[in-house]
């Protein structure tokens, strides 16, 4: 990968605080890269179906995404992890000739998918889509997908940062709700998380909502805890 392709991949996620922000980040970047008309992110769920992360245009990434029959939703096969699919002309093309025609109908004669680090275990791709027929050329440039793929990787480590976070951040809070219980009803610390778990079962919540709302000042639900 040449230092261009290292600079615009820093340019395009510096600094990203969120999951969000990295996917926005690798959208806007890849698109220019690639002269996409419109690009997207989309993961599939283990029965095939997609779901769409982020777009540069919702509104049209939706629309394409609900048609069925292609590459897409849900994949017509399973591609390889390296996978790099290109449809040059959807009116000439002949493996997915219903979802083509469809995708051509909505003004799209080009197509690339790129296939890109799992996230949370799923399947993951970037989608591009441009207007022009062979808008990405007979064979996308290898320092191109090479960015992409490194830009998924750095997205996929901003999810599990995200995770993180949420994980100490929900920790917290449930220990400080523990530390209510124990002073409220003065009892130790074994005590007060059995009773969180317990009331968290009775009202049909989680432990983490349960301790949100006790850390938010709300009442605690009785009865006391057993000793």
């Amino acid at each position: 990968m040449t230092s261009d392709v290292v600079g615009d991949l820093l340019d395009a996620l510096d600094g990203p605080h969120s999951l969000e922000s990295a996917c926005d980040g690798l959208l806007g970047r890849s698109r220019s890269m690639l002269g996409a008309d419109v690009a997207g992110l989309v993961a599939w769920d283990a029965r095939g179906r997609v779901e769409q992360l982020a777009s540069t245009d919702p509104e049209a990434t939706a629309a394409l995404c609900e048609l069925r029959g292609g590459p897409l939703c849900p994949p017509a096969a399973a591609l390889p992890d390296d996978a790099v699919l290109a449809v040059g002309d959807t009116w000439a093309e002949d493996r997915w000739p219903g979802w083509a025609s469809q995708v051509a109908a909505l003004g799209h004669r080009s197509v690339l998918l790129v296939n890109l680090p799992s996230l949370s275990h799923r399947p993951l791709a970037l989608h591009a889509w441009a207007a022009r027929p062979h808008a990405f050329g007979d064979a996308v440039p290898p320092h191109t997908v090479d960015f992409v793929r490194l830009a998924g990787l750095m997205v996929a480590q901003a999810e599990r940062v995200e995770n993180l976070v949420e994980a100490l951040h929900s920790r917290s809070l449930i220990a400080q709700a523990q530390g209510i219980v124990m002073e409220r009803f003065s009892v130790g610390a074994d005590e007060a998380m059995a009773y969180l778990r317990r009331v968290s079962q009775d009202q049909h919540l989680r432990v983490r909502d349960l301790a949100a709302t006790l850390v938010e000042g709300r009442n605690v639900p009785r009865p006391a805890p057993r000793t």
